[in-house]
């Protein structure tokens, strides 16, 4: 799969406020899905009513995660361990909060230097080369301390919408962009999403 600038930093738009509510794996066969409510409007006409999507990344050689807890005294988060089929429901215990940044593909991994040096899971699929990343994580909101960060090495990304059919990756990234430009354009089409215009 060839995941060009353009393109990536177009699924980063794409993704960016989209809110993760499931994520599913299917071991034997190298597959993670992930689960998504996203922001994305059409050429013309209205949002769409359903706004799930699908993210599969297929060929999968390397999950990584780790779920931390509040900080003890010393400053220093807890690592939970974790096994791997614990994972989907840790996720879903988030409640569908939103993932931001805008960049979440192949970006730059130093081990020693991050949440990676002591992970809960650090799982090999053993069914691609990982020529592709994707970087998410999740926070707790009001009295929930925890953070999950979510690494999936991958070599194709395949996005469908509810019916189960394929929207091809140049489309999931432009119906993103149409809805940042149409946000910050203060079209009411991107109203009631409880994102907050920065002051002109």
């Amino acid at each position: 799969m060839e995941l060009d600038e353009e393109l990536r930093l177009g699924l980063g738009a794409a993704l960016n406020e989209a809110d993760l509510c499931d994520l599913r794996i299917h071991d034997r066969r190298g597959e993670v899905q992930l689960l998504f409510q996203v922001l994305t409007l059409p050429p013309e006409g209205p949002e769409p009513e359903d706004r799930r999507r699908v993210l599969a990344c297929q060929g999968v050689a390397r999950l990584v995660a780790a779920l931390r807890h509040e900080p003890r005294p010393d400053g220093r988060a807890v690592v939970a361990p974790l096994a791997l089929r614990e994972l989907p429901a840790v996720v879903r215990s988030f409640g569908c909060q939103p993932v931001y940044g805008w960049e979440f593909f192949d970006l730059a991994y130093d081990p020693a230097t991050s949440w990676r040096a002591v992970p809960s899971i650090d799982y090999s699929f053993g069914k691609g080369r990982g020529a592709h990343s994707l970087d998410l994580f999740q926070q707790g909101v009001g009295g929930d301390r925890r953070r999950l960060d979510l690494r999936v090495e991958f070599d194709v990304l395949e996005v469908t919408d509810p019916s189960g059919a394929e929207v091809p990756l140049a489309e999931f990234a432009a119906g993103g962009r149409r809805w940042w430009a149409a946000f910050s354009e203060g079209d009411p089409r991107t109203a009631g999403h409880g994102i907050s215009r920065p002051e002109s």
